[in-house]
């Protein structure tokens, strides 16, 4: 690897300015290091903001050199937009301010009207605008802390909370029945989900995070979209002592890469929900003109991405999916694609069903849209090895992509399963070509999701009442299950699936009642 042909310090005591000044000189240069003199720093981006802002920037490598760092806003950490060969690594990044609120139930009424405590540590919720938008939060149990057992991931309240005095608090929520399970002494933890996120990298190529450690981030740690290629080398995105979790939304969410993530080496703890997420984005078809030409757009929520053209190249694979029904109408290749203002016109190599489009600048969800996905941009070839996914609120790994490797991980007590494969409403569309090995599954399934505890390891496919099995080569080998609160594995809608060598110890670990252990109504392949 070349050296940098230009290297910019920054010394200790410098905030902002001489931050984007150097982010700044390194978006005019060839190649730069920006360089930080161990110590801490304390920084102060606007709300909404971002410490580190680099667009249209190649061959950049910043170095803290062991540096903290602490936000005094709530704030982007870093946001990397149509660049090339960015690095980040070696530095520890904590929020200063505070982004998520708790309190301690004192009592809870049959009609589901609880009496709390603020938690310690914690600020008033009536001090923050976000905390009295937000009536959504978790459950968490702080002896471990994790996820309360068998309490849903995500309770709703009726309004915001009302102050008592003395720190107290009234929360009702809006069904009482999702309480049934709640004990004094849980918390109830309100962390707004959304924005500012934690790192964001779009229509971006090789990025790679080394040695970064986060105490807190806000939102989603990371997010991306059309970024090939991004390595996550020793991330470790933990929680503090004194907080119950470490951060506010999922670990990653990774969408739409020609080349999928590598995440080796990683600590993922008491995440606000998955601890990493990938698959591809769908897209909507707008009109078809011709039974082998289809003008596509980016209709569909979730579907953040920055180019116009949605990179739908020439020998593409795509896949128009019918949700409602489950089925996949046909798969073609990309001929030629012609760039609009706001779609893309596709010519195909052969002709397809009839499909039913959606309007321009009309936002979905709507199920009977055909679901238009691009196989080539799937996060396909990706590796995640030797992680720790440890008390999260959800899943450990949610996949709908291929091909895959995951391989010496360990799932521990997360609120879901460790692993698993399903289309959702508009991210991917299946899983294939994944090798699941020597991974050990302890505890998993805490929380109380569609009436049971979640297995380890489950796979579906949503829509219809008889879906197509449309993921296919799943290997699952020598992986260890302890503790399971559910099955070790409910594998539905696979063709060529592979399961060998797995050891299942003390299954139905914490007393699984009988209605927990039955199968969904899948079927099974």
């Amino acid at each position: 690897v070349d050296a940098a042909e230009h290297v910019i310090d920054i010394p200790l005591g410098s905030g902002m300015v001489e931050i984007r000044a150097a982010l700044g000189q390194a978006q005019e240069q060839s190649s730069t290091l920006i360089r930080f003199e161990p110590g801490h720093y304390d920084l102060h981006p606007e709300f909404e903001g971002t410490v580190f802002d680099i667009e249209q920037t190649e061959n950049l490598i910043i170095d803290g050199q062991g540096a903290t760092f602490d936000i005094h806003a709530i704030a982007r950490l870093a946001r990397v937009r149509f660049s090339k060969h960015i690095t980040l690594r070696n530095f520890t990044v904590d929020y200063a301010v505070p982004i998520h609120t708790a309190a301690r139930v004192d009592t809870i009424a049959p009609d589901g009207t609880m009496e709390l405590t603020l938690w310690s540590g914690c600020v008033p919720p009536e001090t923050v605008p976000r905390f009295m938008e937000e009536k959504r939060g978790l459950f968490s149990d702080p002896t471990y802390p994790r996820m309360a057992l068998d309490v849903p991931l995500l309770v709703y309240m009726q309004a915001a909370w009302e102050p008592l005095g003395e720190n107290r608090y009234r929360l009702q929520a809006q069904k009482a029945s999702d309480l049934r399970n709640v004990k004094p002494g849980m918390v109830y933890v309100c962390a707004p989900r959304y924005k500012s996120q934690g790192i964001e990298i779009f229509n971006t190529e090789d990025v790679s995070l080394v040695d970064v450690t986060t105490y807190y981030l806000p939102g989603i740690g990371v997010v991306t979209n059309f970024a090939d290629d991004l390595k996550l080398i020793r991330l470790q995105i933990l929680r503090r002592e004194d907080r119950l979790i470490g951060l506010q939304n999922g670990g990653t969410n990774m969408h739409g890469a020609r080349i999928g993530p590598w995440v080796e080496g990683c600590r993922f703890e008491n995440t606000g929900d998955d601890n990493n997420h990938i698959s591809s984005l769908v897209l909507t078809p707008l009109a078809q003109p011709k039974s082998n030409e289809v003008v596509i757009g980016k209709n569909q929520p979730g579907t953040h991405v920055l180019s116009a053209d949605m990179d739908i190249r020439e020998g593409d694979h795509l896949a128009f999916f019918q949700r409602l029904k489950g089925t996949l109408l046909a798969e073609a290749t990309v001929l030629s694609a012609t760039v609009g203002a706001k779609s893309t016109s596709v010519v195909l190599d052969r002709d397809i069903p009839e499909l039913t489009v959606g309007a321009k600048g009309q936002n979905f969800p709507r199920l009977e849209v055909t679901q238009v996905y691009n196989l080539s941009r799937a996060c396909g070839n990706f590796v995640f090895r030797n992680n720790s996914f440890v008390r999260g609120r959800r899943i450990g790994i949610l996949l709908k992509s291929g091909p895959g490797l995951v391989e010496n991980n360990e799932f521990r007590e997360l609120g879901g399963g460790g692993i698993e494969i399903w289309n959702a409403p508009f991210e991917g569309l299946n899983a294939h070509d994944v090798l699941i090995q020597n991974n050990k599954f302890i505890g998993n399934g805490v929380a109380w999701r569609n009436r049971c505890p979640s297995p380890a390891i489950w796979s579906a496919v949503f829509g219809g009442k008889k879906p197509q099995p449309l993921h296919r080569a799943i290997r699952i080998l020598n992986n260890e299950f302890i503790d399971c609160a559910g099955p070790a594995m409910h594998m539905a809608d696979v063709d060529g699936l592979i399961i060998q060598g797995n050891r299942i110890t003390n299954p139905g670990g914490r007393g699984v009642r009988a209605e927990q252990t039955r199968p969904a109504k899948e079927r099974i392949e």
